[in-house]
């Protein structure tokens, strides 16, 4: 019986074995109905605007938000970038930096949602005042130089202002402006802030001996144009040539002797006008500055009468003190043409006969060009004359005179040591005359093609690195003469000559352009001249 019970256990045990084994195969085989399949995850963006216009130098919040399952969420895992970050960044927060002009899309995406905002930068006026215009001091002198940075005219507390100097050997400054003065000569102390630059030029004097201006030898004195000197007195011959000194002090007196009745204009530190002075055919001492403000001054007598109104000798100098001679501007022109660059009866009403009293090469647009331009200049004009041929000029063309130093007074070979940076050729005009039936005929017109390209040749022969501008058209355009000098210039296959045709005025003296006309020209060169030279 014993043995009976235990077997009947044992089944007992193994059928509730197999119960358990296969219930627990079919739990593993279906779901619970407690479980559930997790949702999809939504994400969504937003931003205020679509377009936003910022200025340069700020930040702009672009208000991103982000939505996940429809609740705003931190913006932690979006991706943020500019399309161009030179022009504007953006963090993690969508805040973006303006750096510079320009227009950039910044995209914010996350798990493939996306949205594009457009930044225009707009650029910042930035501009400098300070408190001196340009600096003169003696050697060891120093001046304070104080600036202020505006953006969009607000004055900014506390702009970063740097200061630099073009030449520590002339003057140096430290980084609050202040100049100290090292070295006679000239300099400029350029003013920034940020990419906006102010340049303030400096002037750095030292005393000199009258026996040493008196030498006329460079370092004392500025001599503009073709000057030389013989039996130690400085020749002025050519119209616009002229002699620049400085001074300490109230006057100055020059002794000089003139040939001829003529005129000499003169001009006292920055002044455009200058005085116009009449000199006798006679050796004499003519006081052409005084009652100045005592102090430095620089004085630059100019010899306004053409070349064959007479020669001017500038004996000596004498002025309570002098300083070496002043700094000369670095841009270098020289002037060739005809009665138009020597100011040919320029002061002249409208009708007037040409005289040597209506005419005047301070006020001609090669004079006022090289003023604009504060240059040191050369002028070689002569009324009537031509390139190569010989019209009012009987016996004299600007190809032979431009290889001398001068005519008459002088006619060794010129050396070309002046070395411009820019020629301005002015001729053409006086062949238009030639041309009539009374003169040399129409027939010169097959010829002047081949004049004017050998005065070119000729210049860039002796220039070989000059920018060489052709003007023409001042006092009319003749259809020859104009297709000519086109003629002329593209055969040269050169791409440093240019052609400049000007408006045309006549309302001065003789025909020929006014005071006015002649501005109107120099400003248009001066334009060209600038443009030419920033490429």
């Amino acid at each position: 019986m014993a043995k009976f019970l235990k077997s009947l256990l044992a089944v007992i045990i193994a059928v509730g074995m197999t119960f358990s084994s296969v219930f627990a195969l079919s739990s593993c085989g279906e779901t619970s109905e407690s479980e559930s399949v997790p949702p999809a995850i939504t994400y969504e963006l937003r931003s205020a605007q679509t377009s936003y216009s910022v200025k340069e130098e700020s930040t702009l919040d672009l208000q991103i938000k982000l939505y996940i399952n429809g609740a705003l969420s931190p913006l932690d895992g979006l991706n943020l970038t500019s399309s161009d970050p030179s022009v504007a960044t953006v963090d993690s927060q969508g805040v973006v930096t303006a750096l510079k002009r320009g227009t950039t899309k910044i995209t914010a995406s996350i798990e493939g949602e996306k949205i594009e905002v457009t930044v225009k930068v707009e650029e910042i006026t930035k501009s400098i005042t300070v408190n001196k215009d340009s600096v003169i001091l003696p050697v060891g002198d120093t001046a304070q130089l104080t600036a202020q940075g505006y953006k969009d005219d607000v004055l900014v507390d506390g702009a970063p202002i740097t200061y630099e100097s073009v030449n520590d050997k002339v003057a140096t400054v430290d980084e609050k402006g202040l100049i100290t003065a090292i070295g006679h000569g000239g300099t400029e102390i350029l003013v920034s802030y940020g990419s906006t630059t102010l340049s303030v030029p400096v002037t750095v004097y030292t005393e000199v001996s009258a026996q040493k201006v008196n030498t006329f030898d460079e370092e004392f004195i500025n001599a503009y144009g073709r000057t030389y000197i013989t039996d130690g007195k400085l020749n002025l011959d050519h119209v616009a040539s002229s002699v620049e000194v400085a001074i300490i002090g109230t006057s100055l007196t020059v002794n000089l002797k003139s040939n001829a009745s003529q005129f000499i204009r003169v001009f006292v530190d920055d002044d455009m006008e200058g005085e116009r002075i009449s000199v006798t055919a006679s050796k004499k001492t003519y006081e052409v500055a005084k009652n100045l403000k005592d102090g430095y001054h620089k004085i630059r007598i100019v010899k306004v009468s053409e070349l064959f109104d007479g020669q001017i000798d500038i004996e000596s100098f004498s002025a309570e003190k002098f300083a070496y001679a002043p700094p000369k501007g670095k841009l270098k022109i020289e002037f060739i043409g005809d009665s138009i660059t020597a100011g040919f009866a320029v002061l002249g009403a409208p009708g007037a006969t040409r005289t040597v009293a209506n005419s005047d090469g301070a006020k001609s647009f090669a004079y006022q060009t090289a003023q604009l331009l504060n240059a040191d200049y050369s002028t070689i004009a002569v009324q009537g004359i031509c390139a190569v041929a010989y019209h009012w000029q009987k016996n004299l063309n600007m190809y032979d005179l431009y290889q001398k130093i001068s005519a008459d007074f002088n006619s060794a070979d010129y050396d070309f040591s002046f070395n411009p940076d820019v020629v301005v050729l002015a001729l053409g005009t006086n062949e238009a005359s030639y041309l009539e039936p009374a003169y040399g005929g129409p027939a010169y017109g097959n010829q002047f093609p081949t004049d004017y390209q050998r005065m070119l040749t000729l210049i860039r022969e002796k220039n070989p690195n000059a920018h060489i501008f052709c003007v023409y058209g001042s006092m009319g355009t003749n259809p020859t003469i104009l297709a000519g000098i086109k003629t002329a210039v593209s055969a040269m296959n050169d791409d440093k000559i240019t052609n400049l045709f000007l408006s045309t005025d006549v309302s001065g003296g003789a025909g020929h352009p006014s005071v006015a006309g002649n501005t109107k020209w120099a400003n248009e060169l001066v334009k060209k001249i600038q443009k030419t030279l920033a490429k």
